[in-house]
């Protein structure tokens, strides 16, 4: 093998295998020893904050497209006529990737939805992206809180790391998203709760105080 083609495949060899490890790295994080708080679920920036409406099927946006959460209706984030918030964290290719949870509790709930392509009109195609909804108790607010991870449209790939039933605890590893992502955290509307995240916050997994609900 020519010496210049041979070390050209080390060098992508070598990037490729520094990308690898960069993009997978995992840091230890302590979260804040604050009664009442809801963490951000991942690295990156707030995207957007928005109330959702009693009976509405929540709509977040993606590279330009509107995605609707028509899990989340059924289930159990929101009580009947309960309207509430949605903070969605947009995660780059720079950011950590690991997800963590918002709150301590157990997991009541997760749904998974596989990515695929579907044929609009002649030979159009729309992708459809993969996502994973976790509904998680806390038990010392009484309120439930959902946790959407929506991985890219071409790179579908979800690792959730729970399960139905499981304890978990305040900025505990629930999961993980390949490549460019984006995490929505669903909170209900309750009294005393303050929403404390603003549009184009960074935040990091674990760590960021996304809300606080007052007792």
């Amino acid at each position: 093998m020519e010496p210049l083609l041979l070390q050209g495949l080390l060098s992508i060899g070598i990037v490729s295998g520094l990308f690898y490890m960069f993009f997978h790295r995992d840091p230890e994080r302590m979260p804040p020893s604050e009664d009442g708080i809801i963490l951000s679920p991942a690295d990156g920036w707030i995207k957007c904050v928005k109330p959702i409406k009693a009976g509405e099927v929540p709509v977040v946006e993606k590279y330009g497209r509107e995605i609707e959460l028509v899990d989340l209706p059924h289930m159990g984030i929101l009580k009947e006529g309960q309207g509430g918030f949605l903070v969605s964290v947009y995660m780059s290719l720079m950011d950590v990737h690991v997800n963590r949870s918002p709150v301590g509790g157990t997991v009541e709930n997760i749904q998974y939805r596989p990515g695929k392509l579907k044929l609009l009109m002649g030979r159009t195609f729309q992708a459809e992206n993969e996502r994973n909804t976790l509904v998680l108790q806390n038990e010392d607010t009484d309120m439930r809180v959902g946790v959407v991870q929506i991985a890219s449209p071409f790179v579908r790939k979800i690792d959730c790391y729970v399960a139905d039933g499981e304890l978990v605890e305040l900025g505990q590893r629930i999961g993980m998203i390949r490549l460019g992502s984006q995490v929505d955290v669903i909170l209900p509307d309750k009294e005393g709760l303050e929403i404390v995240a603003r549009k184009g916050m960074r935040v990091r997994a674990g760590t960021s105080i996304l809300a606080r609900l007052r007792q």
